[in-house]
């Protein structure tokens, strides 16, 4: 999978894949009073008229007071959107508290394939955000990626999905040498399976994360600018020019900005690049890059049981989320 569609960050994240089929609502994690995450399987249904904003809204309008009121969501009447809970943030981390969200339309259809041919992320950024009610570059990247898993198992509910992955399990291997009757070796099989099905996990915060004083969590705006800029390191390469003096300055751009993307300061990915580089010593990259391995892991992940056509062997295997390949 190209790596300039997988998300660069300092903190080690486990990587997620295509999904399961879900169910229309989700609802937040059970606290887990011994870790400031909770994790929960997939995603559980909740009747989208028993949440309590829309509860008070039909109130509201029964009343003759609906409307524009604060407790009217802006989408309960249009029956395609569903109130989303649960995100792997919580809501922690914005001025909002809530969001929602409609399955995809063919006009979004279109720019995933306009993505797929292209190799352009930024159509898949565009065909989510198109179902959101929340501007998408104020999201963080795992409430991204949460918000992906939902519109794959609501727009696409019935579209298995084809794998590749290589066998590592240790096979008995039986010879005639007397000498060395039973070696044991790796299969390395290159196995293609076709899933319909995986176990789907959210790690979810039950709890703000205080970040250090200037820091904030990574968002979809500076993930897409860091993606354009990969994506300019990328022609450099096909244009041979590995030794050109543009070419060793994004490489080292990149690699402040994995670290820069957690300031908090700055609108742009090249404002937060322009903090880092006017520092007057190590200590502000230092103690970002000491926070950041401190946080808990939250987001989506996923894996699956696979059996491998060759040696027979059952594995278990986690899937790597790639945006651009990850809608049928």
């Amino acid at each position: 999978m190209p790596e300039d569609t997988k998300r660069p960050l300092v903190r080690p994240r486990v990587p997620a894949g295509p999904g399961q089929q879900g169910q229309k609502s989700i609802v937040p994690p059970i606290p887990n009073q011994h870790n400031p995450q909770a994790r929960h399987t997939g995603f559980v249904p909740v009747p989208l008229e028993e949440h309590p904003k829309v509860q008070e809204a039909l109130r509201q309008q029964q009343a003759g007071a609906g409307g524009n009121g604060p407790t009217d969501p802006p989408f309960v009447n249009d029956g395609r959107y569903t109130l989303l809970t649960g995100l792997p943030s919580n809501y922690f981390e914005y001025s909002f508290n809530e969001m929602w969200i409609r399955p995809f339309t063919p006009n979004e259809a279109r720019l995933l394939h306009m993505a797929r041919t292209s190799g352009n992320l930024t159509y898949v950024i565009s065909a989510v955000a198109a179902c959101l009610s929340v501007p998408v570059g104020r999201l963080l990247i795992e409430d991204f990626e949460f918000c992906m898993y939902w519109l794959r198992m609501q727009s696409y509910p019935a579209k298995p999905f084809n794998i590749t992955w290589t066998c590592k399990e240790d096979v008995i291997k039986v010879t005639d040498n007397d000498e060395r009757p039973d070696v044991e070796e790796i299969c390395n099989f290159e196995n293609l399976t076709t899933v319909g099905k995986t176990n789907l996990i959210v790690d979810s915060f039950v709890q703000r994360i205080v970040l250090p004083e200037g820091m904030a969590f990574p968002t979809m705006s500076s993930y897409e600018e860091l993606w354009s800029i990969r994506q300019r390191l990328k022609v450099l390469e096909k244009q041979g020019r590995l030794e050109s003096e543009e070419y060793d300055d994004i490489v080292g751009d990149i690699y402040l900005m994995s670290i820069a993307q957690w300031i908090k300061d700055g609108e742009t990915m090249t404002d937060k690049l322009d903090i880092l580089k006017a520092a007057p010593s190590m200590e502000l990259q230092d103690s970002i890059e000491a926070a950041v391995t401190k946080i808990p892991e939250f987001g989506v992940s996923e894996d699956l049981s696979v059996v491998c056509a060759k040696c027979g062997r059952t594995s278990r295997r986690r899937l790597s989320l790639d945006y651009l390949t990850f809608f049928p």
